[in-house]
């Protein structure tokens, strides 16, 4: 091969990548935020179709996110449960958007709006027939201290479901920098119902814990219904002594 082709194949090449880190770019994950004062922090989010959208509560407060839009089963357009202070939850029916401006709030403190902007890159997901809507759920960690968790050995959390489904429970603890896990159990829950469980530590967990002055405490969830619909959620909370 001569300079001259080298030289054209090798800007090819970069071009290729160029364009490939561009799209990569381009289809990074959006989010929604709520903060102190019942206030969303982004009233305006821009997301390229079929791209992941969350919903993140800084807050003290419970929040939501509601399409003022309605779909074609009745009910929102996209949207989350209510979600407690550190709780993220996937926006749930955002993926099926096509290009276009839509405009949400929060159901729990209607003067919090904003408008979520669809760009015409990426490709909406394909809208499943029947039931498509996954079922949000909300998660608060309910032990109260570190003390309390180190004596009784487990971590207690509250959960609610928007709908009946399956859900299983894990956690995570972080003591300075060292991580332990926590599994949790699988229920079948009804919708609309506070649902109560504890997470058991190990016998290292519950050591590092009985001598530590803080530790940060993240608990997950997955939950599917009957169709076979799949969400998540979880919350991230500081136990201190």
């Amino acid at each position: 091969m001569s300079f001259g082709r080298l030289r054209v194949a090798s800007a090819a090449c970069a071009a290729a990548v160029a364009a490939a880190l561009g799209g990569a770019s381009a289809l990074a994950d959006q989010q929604i935020a709520a903060g102190p004062g019942s206030r969303y922090l982004t009233t305006s989010v821009t997301m390229a179709q079929g791209e992941r959208l969350t919903f993140a509560n800084r807050d003290v407060a419970s929040h939501d996110v509601t399409s003022k839009a309605g779909g074609p089963d009745g009910k929102p357009l996209f949207g989350t449960p209510a979600i407690g202070t550190g709780g993220t939850a996937p926006v749930e029916g955002s993926q099926y958007l096509s290009a276009g401006t839509y405009e949400f709030f929060c159901s729990i403190h209607p003067n919090m709006e904003g408008t979520l902007t669809v760009t015409s890159a990426g490709t909406p997901a394909r809208r499943p027939a029947g039931d498509s809507r996954a079922p949000g759920i909300s998660i608060r960690i309910a032990s109260p201290d570190l003390p309390t968790v180190a004596r009784k050995g487990k971590l207690a959390v509250k959960f609610v479901t928007d709908e009946a489904a399956t859900v299983k429970l894990a956690a995570t603890i972080r003591v300075g920098k060292r991580d332990f896990a926590l599994k949790g159990p699988t229920r079948e829950v009804d919708g609309d119902r506070t649902s109560s469980a504890s997470l058991a530590l190990s016998g290292k967990a519950k050591k590092a814990v009985a001598h530590a002055k803080k530790a940060r405490v993240t608990v997950s969830a997955t939950t599917q219904d009957a169709s076979g619909n799949r969400g998540s959620g979880s919350t991230t909370r500081t136990l201190r002594r």
